[in-house]
């Protein structure tokens, strides 16, 4: 109140709202008062600033959890591969061992076949 007058600006009620110290009473404002407050005042039920902006910090958090998760199962993935790639690799050197022992057996049997056919029978 300024000077017995109810002061639109600084009210934290609109029209027809029970101030706290006046328990049981009605604020009556003037027409245009009401109509300005309702104009300068339209987002009464919208969420504050700061339930936005905590809503919007949850939201990244839950975001920050969800590709944490992610990641988490992609490295798994990847520790997986790895040790796949480490036995087929592992399989691989075996089987070019033992695909040389058959080269290595052939050709030892023909060195052998021509010294026992050729070496002295003549």
């Amino acid at each position: 109140m300024v000077n017995g007058r109810m002061c639109a600006r600084k009210s934290e009620y609109g029209a027809g709202g029970a101030p706290a110290h006046l328990p049981g009473k009605q604020v009556r404002l003037r027409p245009a008062v009401r109509a300005g407050a309702l104009y300068r005042h339209p987002a009464w039920n919208h969420p504050s600033i700061m339930e936005r902006k905590l809503d919007k910090l949850l939201k990244n958090q839950a975001e920050m959890l969800k590709n944490q998760a992610e990641m988490l199962k992609n490295q798994a993935e990847m520790q997986k591969s790895i040790a796949q790639l480490t036995t087929d690799t592992a399989v691989n050197k075996a089987l070019v061992a033992v695909n040389l022992t058959p080269a290595a057996s052939l050709v030892l049997g023909v060195l052998y076949f021509v010294y026992n056919n050729f070496s002295g029978g003549g």
